[in-house]
């Protein structure tokens, strides 16, 4: 493990510097490592970028990381640019190296956990080939903020960017010769007007089309802030927000329509929907329909332990199942489908021989106790504190929501609606021996200490 210091004192020494990216798949350049190639040639350094294991001259290399269910082809990279290059000092950083340190702390290579918040007092190195869709080329990438006050169970930000800020050279990010800009920010209205305004007069003033990436969470939306976002020139669907929890049932509708009221055209707008996660099908259903009731574009996002470390296994969470869950996914991505149609009348009708969904899917799909998604916004929904879903969570105001979030919705701890659950806990008896457990428990021990 390494600090800002050690960093910078490697990158004052270096002679020649290599920025190594594995090649897993993206679709953003590495803005880390742009920063670090500005701060190297400052320091008179020769800087190379790749993506594939090279030998090199490099007395540096700096490896980023992303996605944890890339690990294989991150740490396989990783081991062979060591056997290439025994004489090289590396550094290795970014959000998989972040929350899993242990793996990336192999052969002597020094892992810089988090975000250097010296660092992000550069800007980018937008001269160099990053090898990404030439759509991006005419955009810039930035953060104004770091940090996020909600504490999401399925997020890794806070693990991350620990700390609350407003980077204090942001505008360093942007080119203004790009028409347009990636904000990267996790939680951008968690800043409030003043910030928000500021950003909403750079871009105006340059006339730079704008993407929240992820920046808008509906809970700290309100006249101002709204106001503020509205003068924002944005692309289309570029406000990005979600509706990921039953329990901001209300919030979420209340805030869309006063962006919308605000002046933000309803197409500008889209809302990620969480799915196979602790919700139900006919909840993550519902939560679908009410963004397009609102005019605005819900896009599906499976849920995926943010432990995993492959991309090519599907989680599956105990209300659901895998045939369902990607039957929904495709439904919801589709607009010319859930425009028409229902969920439930597609799949049983048109494309009941695409989805092949079986009496089990349906089994978890009709489970007791979820909501109505034919309901206008959940009346009378069960809630397990006798609540009803159009109050507030937990008795709550919307002032004291934004100020702390639950990390999890309002749901019950027990496996309701699980088929023949009875008799599979009769079959099992006493099938669980100590040693069995060992392995678990040593799992759930190294997952803690990550």
């Amino acid at each position: 493990m390494i600090d800002d210091k050690v960093l910078f004192k490697l990158l004052n020494e270096a002679k020649k510097v290599l920025l190594f990216e594995p090649n897993y798949k993206r679709k953003y350049p590495p803005l880390g490592l742009m920063k670090l190639s500005t701060l190297a040639k400052l320091n008179g350094c020769e800087v190379e970028f790749t993506r594939q294991p090279k030998k090199t001259d490099a007395d540096l290399i700096c490896v980023t990381t992303l996605f944890t269910y890339d690990h294989k082809i991150t740490i396989d990279a990783v081991k062979t640019l060591q056997v290439v290059n025994p004489k090289a000092k590396m550094i290795i950083g970014g959000v998989a190296a972040s929350v899993r340190k242990k793996d990336f702390s192999i052969g002597g290579a020094d892992v810089l956990s988090g975000y250097s918040e010296h660092l992000d007092l550069c800007y980018p190195d937008y001269s160099i080939d990053w090898m990404i869709d030439k759509k991006w080329i005419d955009w810039s990438f930035l953060f104004t903020t770091r940090g996020c006050p909600n504490s999401c169970g399925y997020c890794f930000v806070q693990k991350i960017e620990k700390e609350l800020m407003v980077c204090k050279e942001w505008k360093k990010g942007i080119d203004i010769s790009k028409r347009f800009a990636m904000v990267l920010d996790n939680n951008i209205t968690a800043f409030g007007y003043d910030h928000i305004n500021d950003v909403a007069n750079y871009f105006e003033k340059y006339n730079i089309k704008c993407c929240l990436d992820n920046a808008v969470d509906c809970k700290y939306i309100n006249t101002e802030s709204a106001k503020a976002l509205s003068k924002i020139p944005i692309v289309k669907r570029g406000i990005r927000t979600a509706f990921d929890r039953i329990a901001e049932d209300g919030i979420f509708q209340e805030s869309i329509e006063t962006l919308i009221n605000s002046g933000i055209s309803k197409y500008n707008i889209m809302a990620y929907v969480l799915f196979n996660y602790k919700d139900t099908p006919k909840e993550a259903n519902y939560r679908a329909k009410e963004c397009v009731k609102l005019g605005i574009a819900p896009y599906p996002a499976r849920y995926k332990p943010i432990n995993s470390l492959a991309r090519n296994i599907r989680y599956v969470s105990p209300k659901w199942t895998d045939r369902l869950a990607i039957s929904f996914n495709h439904f919801w991505l589709m607009a010319g489908y859930y425009r028409k149609y229902d969920f439930e009348e597609y799949a049983k009708g048109e494309g009941k021989s695409r989805y092949k969904l079986t009496d089990e899917d349906w089994s978890y799909w009709n489970e007791e106790n979820v909501a109505d998604s034919n309901g206008e916004r959940l009346e009378g929904r069960s809630m397990s504190n006798g609540q009803s879903s159009r109050q507030l969570p937990f008795g709550e105001s919307r002032e004291t929501i934004q100020r702390k979030w639950e990390s999890d919705p309002d749901v019950l701890r027990v496996a309701h609606g699980i088929p023949q659950r009875m008799d599979r806990i009769r079959s099992l008896g006493n099938a669980i021996v100590p040693q069995v457990v060992v392995p678990i428990m040593q799992a759930i021990k190294t997952i803690e200490e990550i």
